[in-house]
């Protein structure tokens, strides 16, 4: 069987497994190595390592994004592919969101407008919960405007008018 697998993430012991277990070798996008750059713009006129980064396509280097790369990958992938060899085929597409830096086109805004998403209900560190079962955050904490709430670690809660209301400061 033909395999093909676009990988955006480290998993497999920080290997792409391959040859093991894909017969191509794994697709890396060249925008991946932005993802810590400060690419994200702000009302200061800057630009910033943001979590909440929604941008305009245009601006971003190489004017695309990892997830975007991945996708067309997989559409070019499918397009050329020989159907007719009647050989079966495994393609794995992984991509970056939800994940660390939330950076995506600003158009999807309109798509899911922030008015209707709601907060999660149970966001706090929980009674009796152990504390080896929490997650602390330490890459979202890294990011600028995070970092900025001067959040208590590990258990520090990030406030409500940031989860949802800071995207629509930026457009």
């Amino acid at each position: 069987m033909n395999t093909c697998f676009l990988y955006l993430g480290i998993v497999s012991n920080h290997s792409d497994d391959y040859p093991i277990s894909w017969s191509a070798p794994a697709f890396h996008g060249s925008t991946e190595k932005y993802k810590f750059s400060p690419v994200c713009p702000s009302m200061d006129g800057k630009l910033h390592t943001n979590i909440v980064c929604p941008v305009d396509i245009e601006t971003q280097p190489e004017k695309t994004l990892p997830d975007l790369q991945s996708t067309q990958f997989a559409i070019d992938f499918i397009e050329n592919y020989n159907f007719t060899s009647g050989a079966p085929f495994f393609l794995s597409v992984g991509f970056n969101k939800p994940h660390i830096p939330l950076k995506y086109p600003k158009e999807y805004l309109d798509l899911y407008p922030l008015s209707r998403i709601n907060l999660a209900p149970n966001r706090y560190y929980p009674i009796n919960f152990p504390e080896v079962a929490w997650n602390p955050w330490t890459d979202l904490r890294m990011r600028e405007d995070v970092k900025n709430l001067n959040l208590s670690f590990p258990f520090g809660a990030i406030p409500d008018y940031f989860q949802v209301s800071k995207v629509r400061n930026f457009f």
